[in-house]
């Protein structure tokens, strides 16, 4: 088996371990400057769903560890890194989306991911607000 298989294989295996965590419910509540708060918008959704994404990552990480296997533990690694970027990318968006939502908008415009975002965030709220 060539390389790019083999690490293709792992991260298969870690993906799928992250799509087996994400099944457990959602909280109600995100946290932000140390403190939890509820979930109130479409912008709180988007920020609760990378912060959840990051912390299963980091499980499935903590998981692998104990396994001692350098390479599942790569994978795990590149993953958590992946969504600790993503968490930072829905939170700014989710402030500028709150307090300047025209410059958002306009951003939308030009880069559709972040239209992708808000819609994420909403796809969310939608299922969960008639919850909290």
């Amino acid at each position: 088996m060539d390389t790019n298989s083999k690490n293709k294989e792992i991260m298969d295996v870690v993906l799928s371990l992250f799509e087996e965590k994400l099944d457990a419910p959602m909280e109600f509540n995100f946290k932000a400057g140390g403190k939890t708060y509820p979930l109130t918008c479409t912008d709180d959704c988007l920020v609760a769903s990378a912060q959840r994404m990051k912390k299963v990552a980091e499980a499935i990480l903590e998981d692998i560890r104990k396994e001692d296997n350098y390479h599942k533990e790569k994978a795990a690694v590149r993953l958590l890194r992946l969504f600790e970027s993503y968490e930072k990318l829905a939170a700014s968006f989710a402030e500028m989306h709150q307090s300047y939502p025209e410059a958002a908008s306009a951003l939308q415009q030009q880069i559709p991911a972040f239209a992708t975002l808000e819609h994420s965030g909403s796809e969310v709220w939608e299922r969960i607000k008639d919850k909290v």
